[in-house]
């Protein structure tokens, strides 16, 4: 066991392509962002756990500790603290969390684990925690840094690039509950199975062109594929009055593609812009109410120990 007081770092994500469609079993493109959760631990002779987790619950640090501990045997209590520049945008933090406290638990006791080790156990936990509404793509970006491919049936991850990609990341200003989405648009599933599942097959089809084109950094066509997956999200009912504004003002504004990163209902947009135009894009975001984040899009990488 490692008694010293461990630090790891995990990157936030955003999604690219593929919204939704990958909780059924299609593909997605996600990048990984240059703002990360920190956690620090260790080993503790106490009774019980301590936490110091500032910003969010500490529900996911719990359930990745009780699934570590029953899978490998360990009783030993721990300490671990937390600290993010994340904010409260949507941008993965419940992934990243989850990823950098399994990654700790490991080298905490001494116990290699894979990429994949670590993804099953984080996906076990979060599993749980969500009831069983998790497509694991977020703690994939979270363990791979970069920009990556995942498949929402076999859980693979392939790299596209690790290079910065040229997005904007706008703030919609209203903070939207993941969960509460995923329903509605399971229970739409439901009510219209055959047109439900239409528009998920041609998210997933997007994808797959999309990947090629982020291959080539062939950003015009990158646009219109964003362009014509947010026309998707929208007949899916994830949209809303000042997504639905900030696109259109972006587009307007001379952008090459726009459209909701993440379940919809807020949160973030995704904005797609030459360098040129940049100046312009965002002055018109931020005077229709949107606020464009800090944030580098693609150049994450993956969660790591930090020394």
């Amino acid at each position: 066991m490692n008694s010293k007081v461990l630090t790891v770092v995990a990157p936030g994500k955003l999604m690219l392509f593929g919204e939704h469609a990958v909780i059924y079993g299609y593909p997605c493109i996600v990048s990984a962002l240059d703002k990360y959760i920190e956690i620090k631990g260790k080993i503790i002779d106490e009774k019980d756990d301590k936490f110091d987790i500032a910003d969010y619950s500490d529900g996911f640090i719990r359930r990745m500790v009780s699934v570590f501990r029953i899978k490998y045997g360990k009783k030993e209590k721990i300490f671990i603290s937390s600290k993010s520049t994340l904010g409260r945008y949507g941008l993965g933090s419940s992934a990243a969390i989850s990823v950098a406290t399994v990654k700790m638990l490991g080298k905490l006791f001494n116990i290699p684990l894979s990429a994949e080790e670590l993804f099953n156990i984080s996906y076990e936990g979060v599993l749980k925690v969500q009831k069983g509404k998790a497509s694991g793509f977020d703690l994939a970006s979270s363990i791979y840094g970069g920009t990556i491919l995942f498949d929402g049936k076999t859980k693979k991850t392939s790299y596209l690039n690790k290079g910065k990609l040229p997005f904007l990341t706008v703030f919609t200003g209203r903070k939207a509950k993941t969960v509460d989405i995923v329903k509605k648009v399971a229970q739409e599933k439901l009510r219209n199975p055959k047109e439900t599942e239409k528009i998920l097959s041609e998210i997933g089809k997007i994808v797959l062109r999309a990947e090629r084109a982020l291959k080539e950094k062939n950003w015009k066509v990158v646009g219109k594929l964003m362009n014509d997956n947010q026309k998707l999200l929208v007949e899916l009912g994830v949209s809303n009055g000042m997504i639905d504004k900030l696109v259109k003002i972006s587009l307007e504004s001379g952008a090459l593609g726009a459209k909701i990163s993440g379940a919809g209902g807020g949160d973030c947009i995704l904005v797609l812009v030459e360098r040129c135009l940049t100046g312009k894009v965002v002055e018109n975001i931020e005077k229709s109410g949107g606020t464009v984040l800090d944030i580098n899009v693609g150049i994450g990488g993956g969660v790591k120990v930090s020394l």
